[in-house]
């Protein structure tokens, strides 16, 4: 028996309606894994920015102490120089003053 064009038409109807319905949660499904997916990835790039930004600390860290410790070897250096320097000076400011006070006690002493 032939099936009439309106019940044709209904089946057409009843196949498209659980056509959407299937296509929805397919489509649902899909948008369920793009976010779970998205999660993830976020997470991931999260991990990486974690430890990109540890490494970044650590070299900056690193850099820091040994540009301190080249800092604090130059100064001590300076300050080696600058006290040697200050100590011949005070030398021959010492041996000035020593042949200044000889020559006035000769003077006197000499004068007496």
């Amino acid at each position: 028996m032939q099936s009439s064009p309106v019940a044709k038409l209904a089946d057409a109807v009843t196949w498209l309606e659980s056509e959407l319905k299937r296509l929805e949660s397919e489509a649902r499904g899909k948008a369920n894994e793009v976010v779970r997916l998205g999660d993830m990835l976020a997470r991931e790039i999260k991990n990486d920015i974690d430890i990109v930004t540890l490494q970044a600390i650590e070299e900056a860290r690193r850099r820091v102490e040994e540009e301190s410790k080249r800092l604090e070897k130059e100064y001590r250096n300076r300050i080696e120089e600058e006290v040697a320097a200050l100590k011949v000076r005070a030398e021959a400011f010492m041996n000035d003053a020593v042949k200044q006070l000889v020559a006035e006690i000769k003077a006197i002493l000499g004068g007496v």
